[in-house]
Protein backbone atom coordinates (compact mmCIF):
# COMPACT_ATOMS: atom_id res chain seq x y z
CA UNK A 1 0.00 0.00 0.00
CA UNK A 2 1.41 3.26 -0.71
CA UNK A 3 1.66 6.09 1.67
CA UNK A 4 0.63 9.32 1.62
CA UNK A 5 2.64 12.31 3.41
CA UNK A 6 0.54 14.11 6.08
CA UNK A 7 1.14 17.08 8.36
CA UNK A 8 1.29 17.36 12.39
CA UNK A 9 -0.18 20.73 12.16
CA UNK A 10 1.52 21.17 16.32
CA UNK A 11 5.13 21.30 14.08
CA UNK A 12 4.00 24.75 12.39
CA UNK A 13 1.96 26.11 15.73
CA UNK A 14 4.46 29.29 15.11
CA UNK A 15 2.88 29.94 11.95
CA UNK A 16 -0.53 29.49 12.93
CA UNK A 17 -1.50 32.97 13.65
CA UNK A 18 -1.46 33.60 9.80
CA UNK A 19 -4.91 31.26 9.80
CA UNK A 20 -6.29 28.41 8.20
CA UNK A 21 -6.75 29.86 5.43
CA UNK A 22 -3.21 31.08 4.68
CA UNK A 23 -1.42 27.59 6.19
CA UNK A 24 -2.96 25.29 4.43
CA UNK A 25 -2.42 27.40 1.18
CA UNK A 26 0.93 27.40 2.16
CA UNK A 27 1.36 23.45 3.09
CA UNK A 28 -0.37 22.46 0.36
CA UNK A 29 2.00 24.58 -2.37
CA UNK A 30 4.45 22.13 -0.66
CA UNK A 31 2.62 19.07 -1.41
CA UNK A 32 1.02 17.83 1.69
CA UNK A 33 -2.41 16.44 1.05
CA UNK A 34 -3.38 15.32 4.81
CA UNK A 35 -3.78 17.62 8.48
CA UNK A 36 -3.47 15.96 11.87
CA UNK A 37 -5.50 18.67 14.49
CA UNK A 38 -6.74 18.84 17.41
CA UNK A 39 -10.34 18.49 19.05
CA UNK A 40 -11.38 21.95 18.79
CA UNK A 41 -15.41 22.29 18.17
CA UNK A 42 -15.45 26.13 17.69
CA UNK A 43 -13.54 25.63 14.75
CA UNK A 44 -14.93 22.66 13.10
CA UNK A 45 -17.34 24.62 10.48
CA UNK A 46 -14.16 26.55 9.60
CA UNK A 47 -11.84 24.05 8.95
CA UNK A 48 -14.45 21.84 7.22
CA UNK A 49 -14.62 24.45 4.79
CA UNK A 50 -10.91 25.16 4.00
CA UNK A 51 -10.03 21.41 4.47
CA UNK A 52 -12.41 21.08 1.32
CA UNK A 53 -11.34 24.87 -0.04
CA UNK A 54 -7.39 22.96 -0.44
CA UNK A 55 -8.44 19.16 -1.02
CA UNK A 56 -6.93 18.27 1.94
CA UNK A 57 -7.83 15.34 4.01
CA UNK A 58 -7.74 15.38 8.20
CA UNK A 59 -6.16 12.20 9.77
CA UNK A 60 -7.16 12.17 12.87
CA UNK A 61 -8.36 14.76 15.71
CA UNK A 62 -6.63 14.59 19.19
CA UNK A 63 -8.33 14.85 22.34
CA UNK A 64 -8.46 13.51 26.27
CA UNK A 65 -10.36 10.36 26.87
CA UNK A 66 -12.56 12.57 29.15
CA UNK A 67 -13.91 14.40 25.75
CA UNK A 68 -15.28 11.39 24.55
CA UNK A 69 -16.73 10.44 27.95
CA UNK A 70 -17.97 13.83 28.96
CA UNK A 71 -18.56 15.64 25.71
CA UNK A 72 -19.48 12.78 22.63
CA UNK A 73 -21.53 14.68 21.46
CA UNK A 74 -19.44 17.14 20.39
CA UNK A 75 -16.50 15.14 19.87
CA UNK A 76 -19.49 13.63 17.11
CA UNK A 77 -19.95 16.93 15.61
CA UNK A 78 -16.56 17.73 15.34
CA UNK A 79 -15.59 14.52 13.92
CA UNK A 80 -17.95 14.44 11.06
CA UNK A 81 -17.47 18.08 10.46
CA UNK A 82 -13.50 17.72 9.59
CA UNK A 83 -14.76 14.24 8.46
CA UNK A 84 -12.10 11.96 10.12
CA UNK A 85 -12.10 8.70 11.26
CA UNK A 86 -9.43 8.54 13.82
CA UNK A 87 -9.17 9.35 17.35
CA UNK A 88 -5.57 10.31 18.41
CA UNK A 89 -4.99 10.12 22.48
CA UNK A 90 -1.68 10.42 24.57
CA UNK A 91 -0.50 9.86 28.24
CA UNK A 92 2.25 11.40 30.17
CA UNK A 93 4.98 9.10 31.94
CA UNK A 94 2.87 9.64 35.12
CA UNK A 95 0.27 8.56 33.90
CA UNK A 96 2.00 4.65 32.98
CA UNK A 97 4.80 4.46 35.73
CA UNK A 98 2.69 1.36 37.33
CA UNK A 99 1.66 -1.71 35.54
CA UNK A 100 -1.97 -0.71 37.38
CA UNK A 101 -2.18 2.46 36.44
CA UNK A 102 -1.54 1.06 32.79
CA UNK A 103 -3.95 -1.99 32.90
CA UNK A 104 -6.52 0.37 33.77
CA UNK A 105 -6.16 2.59 30.91
CA UNK A 106 -5.99 -0.43 29.04
CA UNK A 107 -9.45 -1.58 29.91
CA UNK A 108 -10.90 2.12 29.58
CA UNK A 109 -9.52 3.06 25.96
CA UNK A 110 -10.70 -0.21 25.31
CA UNK A 111 -13.97 0.35 26.49
CA UNK A 112 -14.06 3.96 24.76
CA UNK A 113 -13.00 1.83 21.77
CA UNK A 114 -15.92 0.29 21.69
CA UNK A 115 -18.25 3.28 22.19
CA UNK A 116 -16.76 4.80 19.47
CA UNK A 117 -16.85 1.85 16.86
CA UNK A 118 -20.84 2.27 16.99
CA UNK A 119 -20.05 5.71 15.04
CA UNK A 120 -17.19 4.68 12.89
CA UNK A 121 -14.10 6.01 14.55
CA UNK A 122 -11.05 4.01 16.17
CA UNK A 123 -9.02 5.34 18.72
CA UNK A 124 -5.16 5.39 18.31
CA UNK A 125 -2.75 5.80 21.38
CA UNK A 126 0.61 7.71 20.25
CA UNK A 127 3.74 6.83 22.02
CA UNK A 128 6.62 8.85 23.31
CA UNK A 129 9.83 7.29 24.31
CA UNK A 130 8.49 5.81 27.77
CA UNK A 131 5.96 3.48 26.71
CA UNK A 132 9.26 1.11 25.17
CA UNK A 133 11.87 2.00 28.33
CA UNK A 134 9.69 1.50 31.17
CA UNK A 135 9.15 -2.15 31.89
CA UNK A 136 6.65 -4.16 33.95
CA UNK A 137 8.27 -7.81 34.28
CA UNK A 138 9.80 -7.52 31.17
CA UNK A 139 7.67 -6.54 29.16
CA UNK A 140 7.19 -2.67 27.76
CA UNK A 141 3.94 -0.05 28.36
CA UNK A 142 2.93 -0.98 24.96
CA UNK A 143 3.07 -4.64 25.41
CA UNK A 144 0.63 -3.83 28.35
CA UNK A 145 -1.30 -1.94 26.45
CA UNK A 146 -1.80 -4.62 23.76
CA UNK A 147 -2.30 -7.25 26.36
CA UNK A 148 -5.62 -5.77 27.99
CA UNK A 149 -7.33 -4.50 24.58
CA UNK A 150 -9.20 -5.68 21.98
CA UNK A 151 -9.98 -2.63 19.96
CA UNK A 152 -7.18 0.01 20.53
CA UNK A 153 -4.88 0.93 17.98
CA UNK A 154 -1.75 2.89 17.51
CA UNK A 155 -0.28 5.75 16.14
CA UNK A 156 3.38 4.93 15.63
CA UNK A 157 6.14 7.14 16.73
CA UNK A 158 9.01 6.08 14.85
CA UNK A 159 11.16 9.07 15.89
CA UNK A 160 10.27 8.09 19.85
CA UNK A 161 10.53 4.81 19.49
CA UNK A 162 14.20 4.68 17.97
CA UNK A 163 15.13 7.95 20.56
CA UNK A 164 13.96 4.61 23.46
CA UNK A 165 16.82 2.23 21.41
CA UNK A 166 14.19 0.21 20.19
CA UNK A 167 13.66 -0.64 17.07
CA UNK A 168 10.44 0.90 15.05
CA UNK A 169 10.43 -1.71 12.31
CA UNK A 170 9.93 -4.57 14.98
CA UNK A 171 7.10 -3.01 16.64
CA UNK A 172 5.38 -2.26 13.80
CA UNK A 173 5.44 -5.77 12.11
CA UNK A 174 4.44 -6.87 15.87
CA UNK A 175 1.52 -4.76 15.89
CA UNK A 176 0.53 -5.23 12.19
CA UNK A 177 -3.16 -4.16 11.57
CA UNK A 178 -3.07 -2.12 14.95
CA UNK A 179 -1.21 0.53 13.57
CA UNK A 180 -3.15 3.08 12.35
CA UNK A 181 -1.00 6.26 11.43
CA UNK A 182 2.85 6.36 11.60
CA UNK A 183 4.13 9.52 12.93
CA UNK A 184 7.84 10.69 10.71
CA UNK A 185 9.60 12.01 12.79
CA UNK A 186 13.63 12.20 13.03
CA UNK A 187 16.32 12.28 16.00
CA UNK A 188 19.83 13.27 15.69
CA UNK A 189 22.80 10.80 17.12
CA UNK A 190 22.69 12.93 19.96
CA UNK A 191 18.63 12.85 20.51
CA UNK A 192 18.01 16.16 19.34
CA UNK A 193 14.64 17.07 16.25
CA UNK A 194 15.70 17.51 12.69
CA UNK A 195 14.13 17.07 9.91
CA UNK A 196 13.02 13.73 8.02
CA UNK A 197 16.16 12.39 6.34
CA UNK A 198 18.52 14.32 8.60
CA UNK A 199 19.23 12.00 10.87
CA UNK A 200 19.62 8.16 12.19
CA UNK A 201 15.69 7.49 12.42
CA UNK A 202 14.89 3.93 9.85
CA UNK A 203 13.04 5.83 7.65
CA UNK A 204 13.02 3.50 4.40
CA UNK A 205 12.45 0.51 6.63
CA UNK A 206 9.67 2.09 8.79
CA UNK A 207 7.40 3.39 5.95
CA UNK A 208 8.18 -0.22 3.91
CA UNK A 209 7.15 -1.97 6.88
CA UNK A 210 4.38 0.38 7.70
CA UNK A 211 2.84 0.22 4.31
CA UNK A 212 2.76 -3.63 4.32
CA UNK A 213 0.77 -3.70 7.20
CA UNK A 214 -1.93 -1.19 5.44
CA UNK A 215 -0.98 2.13 7.48
CA UNK A 216 -1.86 4.85 4.66
CA UNK A 217 -0.48 8.21 6.11
CA UNK A 218 2.98 9.14 7.24
CA UNK A 219 2.62 12.31 9.01
CA UNK A 220 5.72 14.61 9.85
CA UNK A 221 5.89 15.87 12.97
CA UNK A 222 8.71 18.01 14.71
CA UNK A 223 8.59 19.12 17.92
CA UNK A 224 11.88 22.02 18.11
CA UNK A 225 14.92 22.51 17.45
CA UNK A 226 14.44 24.09 13.54
CA UNK A 227 17.31 25.63 12.11
CA UNK A 228 15.33 27.51 9.51
CA UNK A 229 11.87 28.66 9.34
CA UNK A 230 8.97 26.01 10.08
CA UNK A 231 7.63 26.06 6.75
CA UNK A 232 11.16 25.38 5.25
CA UNK A 233 11.56 22.77 7.86
CA UNK A 234 8.43 20.71 7.04
CA UNK A 235 9.77 21.16 3.05
CA UNK A 236 12.67 19.69 4.02
CA UNK A 237 10.97 16.52 5.44
CA UNK A 238 8.43 16.17 2.70
CA UNK A 239 11.27 16.58 -0.13
CA UNK A 240 12.82 13.87 1.49
CA UNK A 241 10.32 11.35 1.98
CA UNK A 242 9.10 11.79 -1.53
CA UNK A 243 12.59 10.10 -2.32
CA UNK A 244 11.40 7.20 -0.97
CA UNK A 245 7.97 6.11 -1.13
Amino acid sequence: MKINIGLQLYTIRDQMNLGYDEVFKRITEIGYRGVETGFRPDSGEELSKLLKKYSLKALSAGMGPNNIENNYDKVKEFMKQVDTSIIVVGFGESDLDTVEKVVTLARRLDELAKKVEKDGYVIACHNHWWEFTKRFDGKTITDVLCENSELLKFEMDIGWVTVADADPVKYINELGSRVALLHVKDFTADKKHTEAGTGVVNMKGALSAASKVGVEWGIVEQDENFRVSSFDSIKTSYDYLKTIL
